[in-house]
């Protein structure tokens, strides 16, 4: 059996160019990406462009839009070690967020694994902090700064996804305001 070969009209330029934050350790490679937009192929895979540079808030967002939206990306036991050991400086990153159009927490867990750590596949737990004071946490920083908004897709793969989605969704409704206001 042959495998199956991939042609260049099986794939769609993204229309957004993603930032990524210098910093960022682990960065997504926003491979096999689908698009949610019109006319960008629907099925077809996307090929994701990235710029590595230094974002003064979060680990994602859109070359030419890098104050208006964000990204913070937080494995699981990250989550932890900043709420609890760097909650100050986090905090203040929540700031910053809450300060543009819009951000997002994008976590590599579930909200199951974040209030039941030691349950997530193959972790190594260590933290002292108990999970209800992390979920805690959380809560109160959701009614503390509004425009963050938290996500829990499941693991690496769903959270780069989600990012990727909610970075495109902002790019579209922006530009779809820009036509409408266009149009009057």
């Amino acid at each position: 059996m042959r495998a199956k070969t991939t042609t260049a009209a099986e794939f769609t330029l993204s229309p957004l160019v993603v930032a990524v934050d210098q910093r960022e350790k682990a960065p997504f490679s926003f491979t096999e990406m689908k698009s949610i937009l019109k006319g960008c192929g629907g099925e077809r895979r996307l090929v994701v462009r990235v710029e590595r540079k230094f974002l003064q808030t979060g680990d994602y967002s859109i070359i030419g839009y890098e104050d208006r939206v964000g990204v913070e990306r937080k494995e699981l036991s990250d989550l932890y070690s900043t709420i609890g050991q760097n909650r100050e400086r986090f905090e203040a990153e929540f700031e910053r967020l809450n300060a543009m159009e819009v951000a997002a927490v994008m976590i590599e867990a579930t909200w199951g694994e974040v209030q039941n750590p030691t349950a997530a596949r193959g972790l190594e737990w260590r933290s002292k902090l108990l999970p209800k004071s992390v979920f805690g946490t959380i809560q109160q920083w959701i009614i503390r700064y509004p425009r963050v908004h938290w996500f829990a897709p499941g693991d690496r793969r769903a959270a780069e996804k989600g990012t990727y989605l909610f970075l495109e969704r902002y790019y579209r409704e922006v530009n779809e305001n820009a036509r409408r206001e266009k149009r009057k």
